[in-house]
């Protein structure tokens, strides 16, 4: 069975998080194959053509290296892209108010907590 769509983009954008979380940075296309190995295997063509989309859409930069290498790095981190797509999300919703209310009443005590605290602070 196939990926869905923008799966393998966030497959891709994890292993990158993953890679830039250990320490690594301005990651060759061969270092992020290596991470992908077992069942989510992916050909470097595959690859490097999920970097190009990740990169025209603004998760991924990639910078040239000694004039034809490239090196690619995570252009937010992982909780930045995450606040990002929530963010858009609600943004799409046809009655973000009832979306935001809704999601808020679902989160456990404890984050509710965190956010009203948050939401503290501002004043």
């Amino acid at each position: 069975m196939g990926r869905k769509q923008g799966e393998l983009e966030a497959q891709v954008l994890d292993a990158i998080w993953d890679l830039e979380e250990s320490g690594a940075s301005n990651l060759s296309s061969a270092e992020i194959l290596k991470a992908f190995s077992g069942s989510k295997e992916i050909a470097l063509t595959t690859l490097l053509t999920v970097l190009s989309r990740l990169a025209d859409k603004g998760l991924v930069v990639r910078d040239k290296v000694d004039g034809k290498s490239l090196v690619f790095r995570s252009a937010k981190s992982r909780n930045e892209a995450t606040v990002e797509a929530l963010l858009n999300l609600v943004g799409e919703a046809e009655n973000p108010e009832v979306v935001v209310a809704n999601f808020l009443g679902a989160l456990p005590k404890k984050l509710r907590g965190i956010i009203v605290s948050e939401l503290d602070k501002d004043n």
